[in-house]
């Protein structure tokens, strides 16, 4: 039998090269987490059993998501010096899936997989010290498994079943024959892969889902709450005092994933009652193909960031059918605790709700596009009146003219909200800077009243630089990463204004220098018909052959001949062996 073959030491090489590390940092912007992705899968990851269930891909070993990907060589990183502390406790060779920060920047949740499942740690950031806290019982199907308490005392998780016992065995006599009914309408409908198909998949469905909240403290104990149940999300009020969950439930379906299987979402307080059922949505099998489309009843449910505890949603006013021609698609809602009232309705969308950018009962920004024309539209909405400002209408795919997207911050429960200029009128705006002489991003202060973009700093061939964070209210200090095309990303503390405005605080090694011989070169040219259209070229930096060019022309659809001829990339980026790159 032949083995298993190995490519030449040059090609190993550049295939095994480590990750460049990766940086997720404090809401205070003191210390960071350092991570490094982990090398490509073992032919025993890839031959692990895998099920494939309502739209899942899942390893039965672990009730995890099948060939998840992890990180590793975990440190603690000092922003403002770029010194490294060892974190210990730690076992060898971690394989990190999740990572959060409590709101108080103080400890951090870890993640672990192990042989058995996802296991949850805890990392206090002054000691340097992770040890675990639950085991093996996280369920991480869907959303996230654990999440912050807003006080920083701990954590709510989903857990297994303590009792939950091995997956159900196929059965060696079938139950009888799979029916599945039509109720008379004639409709087209989407096909999905990785669908469920009998008794045996909407038990296994059932097994691996299924789970209890649980309030894990600082010191690891648990208290379990709430129903037991296809619990998919939850997430606490910004003032604790309930948790708002999503339950899927039977009839499932065959022809649609579990993003369209029933949906109960429900308010708990903090003993775990049901204080308010929000919505039960129904199977959503027959949603209308069309572009736009979406289910019917509340969608989006989420608490508002900047109020103790107020839900917000949105739900479609036009059937959910995108081919329908009607003046507003969407209504949102507001919704407070209590939860004795009527929800009030808030404002009404022209085009496909998307979200908002909560900023406070002042400034409130909106999102909403439409696929078929690419328009983007954001309103400036304030939550005590029903006049809304149109901040921009745009085509998205339009990337030179992008104004960026608004820059957040935490605020006291901890939760994401515009970040303001000391003003109150102006926002941080970060974008790509697309251009005709490539990708060159930018940081804005934009001023809401008269529409205008002041500009504080944007990247400067020939490197390639993007901002990482903010680091003090009036932007003067910016946390940037710099690269080039032979240089790695490094991280650089810009002080704008100073004698030595970059103070370094990593520098990169190449970890594939044999790849360097490689050049990137974006160029312009006409189609037949004579659209111009923009390709990206690599070839060596000689003519020592033989070596093959390529042409990297990915085809997509435009609305505008301006938009597909733009330049979408930057020459001065460092060549990244990746699994989506060209070569």
């Amino acid at each position: 039998m032949l083995p298993y073959q190995t490519p030449s030491e040059i090609v190993a090489s550049v295939v095994h090269a480590p990750a460049q590390p990766q940086y997720s940092i404090c809401p205070r912007k003191i210390w960071a987490v350092r991570t490094c992705a982990a090398e490509l899968p073992s032919i025993e990851v890839v031959a692990a059993p895998e099920l494939r269930l309502a739209g899942l891909r899942i390893n039965p070993d672990t009730g995890g998501h099948a060939r998840a990907s992890h990180w590793g060589d975990l440190a603690l990183f000092h922003v403002e010096s770029g010194t490294e502390r060892a974190i210990n406790g730690l076992p060898e060779d971690p394989r990190v899936r999740r990572l959060a920060w409590s709101p108080n920047g103080l400890w951090v949740a870890l993640g672990l997989a192990e042989a058995s499942g996802l296991s949850l740690w805890l990392l206090d950031v002054r000691s340097a010290q992770a040890r675990p806290l639950v085991g093996p019982r996280l369920v991480e199907l869907v959303d996230s498994p654990f999440c912050w308490e807003p006080d920083s005392s701990g954590l709510i998780a989903r857990l297994a079943p303590a009792r939950r016992g091995p997956p159900p065995p196929v059965p060696a006599v079938p139950h009888g024959p799979v029916i599945q009914e039509s109720f008379g309408e004639t409709r087209p409908a989407r096909t999905y892969q990785d669908m469920l198909s009998s008794e045996h998949d909407e038990a296994l469905f059932e097994h691996f889902l299924t789970c209890r909240l649980a309030r894990v403290s600082l010191a690891g104990k648990t208290r379990a709450f709430g129903p037991v149940g296809l619990i998919v999300r939850v997430s606490p009020s910004p003032n604790g005092k309930y948790v708002v969950i999503d339950e899927l439930h039977r009839p499932f379906s065959y022809q649609v994933g579990e993003g369209r299987f029933p949906r109960r979402t429900s308010v708990l307080d903090r003993k775990g009652n049901v204080v308010h059922v929000v919505a039960d949505l129904p199977l959503a099998e027959s949603i209308p193909i069309a572009h736009g489309s979406t289910r019917l009843g509340p969608r989006g449910v989420h608490w508002r960031p900047d109020a103790p505890a107020q839900l917000a949603w949105a739900e479609a006013i036009d059937g959910g059918d995108g081919a329908r021609e009607v003046e507003f698609r969407d209504r949102v809602f507001l919704f407070d605790a209590p939860f004795d009232q009527a929800p009030r309705r808030w404002l009404e969308t022209e085009l496909r709700y998307g979200g908002i950018y909560w900023g406070g009962d002042d400034l409130n920004l909106v999102t909403s596009s439409w696929y078929r024309t690419r328009r983007l539209k954001v309103v400036r909405a304030a939550i005590d009146s029903d006049d809304v400002q149109v901040v921009w209408d745009r085509n998205w795919e339009d990337r030179y003219t992008d104004p960026g997207v608004p820059l957040t911050t935490r605020n006291q429960y901890g939760r994401s909200v515009l970040r303001r200029v000391a003003d109150g009128n102006s926002l941080y705006l970060a974008g790509s800077g697309a251009s005709p002489r490539g990708n060159e991003p930018f940081l804005d202060r934009f001023n809401l009243d008269t529409g205008e973009s002041e500009r504080i700093w944007q990247s400067t061939p020939p490197r390639y630089e993007q901002l990482v964070a903010i680091m003090d209210p009036d932007a003067t200090r910016l946390l940037l990463a710099r690269e080039s095309e032979t240089t790695p990303p490094e991280l650089s503390l810009l002080r704008i204004g100073a004698p030595k405005p970059f103070y370094h605080l990593t520098v990169g090694v190449d970890p594939t220098p044999q790849m360097r011989a490689i050049r990137k070169e974006i160029i312009e040219y006409k189609r037949d018909d004579g659209i111009p259209l923009t390709a990206t070229l690599y070839r060596p930096a000689t003519g020592d052959g033989p070596w093959p060019t390529i042409l990297w022309a990915y085809p997509r659809e435009y609305k505008t001949a301006d938009a597909a001829g733009q330049i979408r990339d930057s020459p001065h980026r460092y060549l990244r062996i990746t699994h989506w790159s060209p070569y």
